[in-house]
């Protein structure tokens, strides 16, 4: 996960016009301009906007991995919620947002990376636990954060 994360950054922030992003970037050109490829200009917007989007999935990339390979590891409760929240919020907002704007390619991916994603980390649930404490504190900052956003 940490490494596809990681070089999927980089092809973002540094190669988003290339042709490992051909087929993608079709799909944005459809969706966007009715045609195959994007023009000039939107092309340059669309390489500052996946640089951006690239370097933000870096940098979360870079805290997933310090709770993976530390709290997450030794089964703690909150490390586990926070991958699986944190995955899903994503993968949710991606699939919603590219669904609204007929962005065909980011569907498939983003529903075949948050499954990929997800899928073991739903698997190794049974391997934590939450005491009822835990859970009520999760409930009470979910709904805080919710009523000040």
């Amino acid at each position: 996960m940490v490494a596809f994360s990681a070089v999927m950054s980089l092809v973002l922030m540094i190669a988003a016009d290339s042709a490992v992003m051909e087929a993608c970037n079709a799909t944005w050109a459809r969706a966007f301009y009715g045609q195959d490829t994007l023009p000039p200009l939107a092309m340059q917007q669309h390489r500052f906007s996946m640089g951006v989007s690239g370097a933000g999935v870096l940098g979360w990339t870079v805290t997933l991995m310090f709770i993976v390979l530390g709290p997450y590891r030794r089964r703690e409760n909150w490390a586990w919620t926070c991958v699986a929240v944190s995955v899903a919020v994503w993968a949710v907002c991606d699939l919603v947002l590219s669904l609204v704007h007929g962005v065909a390619g980011e569907v498939v991916f983003a529903a075949c990376a948050g499954f990929g994603i997800l899928l073991p980390v739903l698997l190794a649930r049974r391997e934590f636990s939450i005491p009822e404490p835990a859970r009520e504190f999760m409930y009470d900052t979910m709904l805080s954060v919710a009523r000040h956003a």
